[in-house]
């Protein structure tokens, strides 16, 4: 199943995502896991336990979470989200189920979500919040102009291998793996 709701936040609930920076240095920095019933660190945790964690069953024990930003120079082929470090180990495990929330108020042309099987794409438009079950196929469009902004959160009913390791998983390793170009 994939969904979408328009307009997740309220205006003033916006306001503290902004700030272009703020995407750029989580970007930068890589993947976070965030417990359940853990405290927020950061503007991006504030949102997933205040907007995401009740949206959702109770049995999910974390967040996996991680800043997309993407241009026609990198865009998001085919893959499906897993436990990158199984994975390695040719077993795969999904999250509970992915989120995409289009949080800052991007300009992009193209872009759009798209999920193999389904015939719809989904646009990225600014507040919109996209889930969809966590084995799916997926991939972004190519982005024609300007740049596509999602914070991405993976619900899931166990914590992650690579988020457990004392040297976690690398960016650079997880893009191996999901053909960014």
């Amino acid at each position: 199943m994939i969904g979408t709701r328009d307009n997740f936040l309220t205006e003033k609930e916006l306001e503290k995502y902004k700030n272009r920076q703020d995407w750029v240095d989580i970007a930068q920095q890589g993947m976070f896991w965030l417990d359940r019933k853990a405290k927020s660190n950061n503007i991006f945790e504030d949102y997933i336990l205040d907007h995401l964690a009740g949206c959702f069953t109770n049995q999910i024990e974390g967040f996996e979470y991680w800043i997309n930003i993407l241009s026609p120079d990198s865009q998001l082929d085919w893959h499906f989200d897993k436990d990158e470090w199984l994975y390695k180990s040719e077993k795969i495990v999904h999250p509970f189920k992915s989120t995409v929330w289009y949080g800052y108020p991007h300009e992009v042309e193209g872009g759009q979500f798209e999920a193999r099987g389904i015939d719809n794409y989904v646009d990225p438009l600014y507040n919109r919040l996209l889930a969809f079950d966590g084995d799916y196929e997926h991939r972004v469009r190519d982005i024609i102009k300007g740049e596509r902004i999602g914070l991405s959160v993976n619900l899931w009913v166990y914590k992650p291998e690579h988020l457990n390791l004392k040297n976690p998983i690398t960016m650079n390793e997880i893009n191996e793996h999901t053909n960014i170009r």
